[in-house]
């Protein structure tokens, strides 16, 4: 009767590491989880737009709706505003004002061809389709000392700068965006 054990408890230990090791091969990262879209989106933001420029981050926001079309993209951008109180000369005014519109517009353009490059990639446009930077994408740049006051904005794909313009937009906006407009 013990010989016959003999063959089944080698039998029993080989069969029990086979299914150990079967076991083992079932990784917990290789198991499917159910992620949402806006979930998936502030994934993906956090690793493509919070390091753009680490010594002055912006502040990425993905603002879901009840449809695709109505979803936004919210970039918030601090910028050093210049003193136009510092000087009397009209010329030197408008060369400071020049300088700092082109500086705002280099940025808006970069963030611009980030999101357009996002809304290209595959898993993006699979999970929301349609979006472009002229429906989906606000990019507003705060004073860096009032995060409250909008100085420029970025709406329909054009860059504003003028205070009336950028109240009217940011009236629509505070609607869609809701508490990530006012942070």
């Amino acid at each position: 009767m013990l010989k016959k054990f003999d063959r089944v408890i080698p039998l029993c230990c080989a069969l029990l590491v086979l299914s150990g090791s079967a076991l083992a091969a079932e990784n917990w990262a290789d198991k499917s989880t159910s992620v949402s879209i806006k979930e998936y989106f502030e994934l993906v933001l956090a690793s493509k737009f919070r390091n753009l420029n680490p010594t002055e981050p912006a502040e990425v926001h993905f603002v879901a709706d009840s449809s695709p079309d109505k979803a936004l993209l919210i970039i918030v951008r601090s910028v050093v505003t210049p003193d136009l109180d510092l000087t009397d000369d009209s010329s030197e005014k408008k060369e400071i004002v020049s300088e700092f519109r082109n500086n705002v517009s280099k940025q808006s353009d970069s963030f611009i061809a980030s999101c357009k490059k996002l809304f290209g990639d595959q898993s993006v446009a699979t999970r929301w389709p349609k979006a472009s930077v002229e429906k989906n994408v606000a990019i507003r740049f705060v004073r860096s000392d009032n995060a409250k006051q909008t100085v420029a904005l970025m709406i329909n794909g054009k860059t504003i700068f003028e205070p009336s313009q950028i109240a009217a937009e940011s009236k629509d906006l505070m609607n869609r965006a809701g508490e990530y407009w006012s942070q």
